[in-house]
């Protein structure tokens, strides 16, 4: 790694011959001790001294506790066709520059290891002042960074505050906020009931910036409305019933809905076909803006991807990959399974922190149930604690810490007839696709 003073950083130019991607590893371990989550002010201190380049983008701001990851997806695979499109998502699968692209290219490697050089200085001043920089604000850092050198015409940003809400606040004025479905989330620890929930993501909704929401319960919806009335912001949302379903199998959802007909997603699921009508609501009303229009939108939908959300990884035997690691999160899965035809269900699971809710609905899934670990301490549980818990909901549990070991159980448990889940962790997930072909 290069060490440079906090003068000279502020001059710095990217030479392509000054990095050696064989170093990739010792920027990633870097990163990596910055152990924690944001609170939103070391990140607010970094882009100060970068002169906020945050302010120069136009960012479609998205937050919510479901769904995220799928409609940044389907609004960039839309927007990618006629614009420069940046997208950030977090957390991320595949190696750690995959969080941040442009189009659907990673941030190369060389330029990544550039970044965190210009910015350990200012991390180091931190440091000393007591205030710890996060892995997660770096790695916005980096991202806004790259997205501002590049002048790409929008930043999908994927907003996942963790522990304080202050973290929507880095950025005064997006272009837009898209906000995606809430529910409580213990272990982003943004309030104990739904209201409070929305009431701490309701602070992405920021003044004069136009709102697209997912049909939220009652109490939630309210609650951002009247955010957004504060804010003198355009609300926009839509009922479930207005999105008609035509067809609907384990493999894609046929809808119609605001007047376009033929839609089809390939993201499985029914909450999947309205996180697409989230996004066509989105795409219609800043049409202009975004130059995307109907014959982009079908194809832009159906195409789009959204890794480790309700997967079929392999095939041989069926292996799907899921995060549902809250409530609404697993309420989909259960719902979105019964579109799958198997004799057996065999589920890995493992968890960041514990939910009953989450681990009585799962245990009730499975036929099979085996508890695991994953491979990085900060997004593992008590497996102990685990398997007390879960044996409050079923008699047969079996526990093998080692992750890799645990899949090759499930794996060996299952026929051709049965499916394998493995779900609760998307750092679990990230090991899983590691796996391909080993078992």
């Amino acid at each position: 790694m290069k060490d440079f003073s906090i003068d000279e950083i502020r001059n710095l130019e990217f030479k392509d011959e000054d990095y050696d991607e064989a170093d990739f590893g010792d920027y990633v371990d870097f990163i990596g001790s910055r152990v924690g989550l944001s609170n939103g002010e070391g990140l607010r201190r970094l882009m100060e001294f970068f002169d906020n380049p945050q302010d120069k983008l136009k960012i479609i701001a998205v937050g919510g506790t479901n769904g995220k990851s799928s409609v940044c997806n389907f609004l960039t695979n839309n927007l990618r066709k006629t614009n420069s499109c940046g997208l950030f998502v977090d957390p991320y699968l595949g190696e750690i520059n995959d969080s941040i692209s442009i189009n659907y290219e990673s941030i190369p490697k060389k330029r990544f290891m550039f970044y965190i050089d210009s910015l350990r200085p200012v991390i180091a001043s931190l440091d000393e002042e007591g205030l710890r920089v996060s892995c997660q604000d770096i790695l916005m850092a980096i991202m806004f960074m790259y997205f501002c050198q590049e002048n790409v015409d929008f930043a999908v940003v994927e907003f996942a505050a963790h522990k304080s809400a202050e973290l929507f606040n880095v950025v005064s004025s997006p272009f837009a906020t898209v906000i995606t479905s809430i529910s409580v989330d213990k272990a982003a620890g943004l309030g104990e009931t739904d209201e409070e929930v929305a009431k701490n993501i309701g602070a992405l909704i920021k003044k004069d910036c136009p709102v697209f929401a997912y049909p939220q319960e009652d109490e939630i919806d309210e609650i951002l409305r009247e955010i957004a009335q504060e804010n003198h912001a355009d609300y926009y949302t839509f009922k479930k019933e207005e999105v008609v379903v035509d067809a609907i199998n384990e493999h894609e959802t046929d809808f119609h809905f605001m007047g376009y007909t033929g839609m089809i997603t390939s993201l499985i699921g029914i909450h999947q076909m309205y996180n697409a009508a989230l996004t066509m609501i989105v795409l219609h009303r800043l049409k202009g803006d975004f130059k995307v229009y109907t014959e982009i939108i079908r194809p832009s939908i159906y195409t789009a991807k959204s890794d480790g959300r309700l997967q079929l990884a392999f095939k041989h035997p069926r292996v799907l990959v899921d995060d549902a690691h809250n409530p609404g999160a697993v309420d989909a899965l259960a719902e979105a399974l019964k579109l799958f035809i198997y004799d057996r269900l065999v589920v890995l699971y493992t968890c960041d922190e514990v939910d009953d809710y989450v681990l009585e609905k799962v245990c009730g899934l499975a036929d099979d149930l085996v508890l695991t670990k994953t491979y990085d301490p900060n997004y593992s549980c008590d497996i102990h604690d685990l398997e007390a818990r879960a044996l409050k909901y079923r008699e047969d549990v079996q526990v093998i810490p080692d992750l890799e070991e645990a899949y090759k159980w499930a794996v060996d448990k299952a026929s051709e007839k049965d499916i394998v889940l493995c779900c609760g962790s998307l750092p679990m997930v990230r090991e899983i696709f590691k796996m391909k072909g080993k078992y």
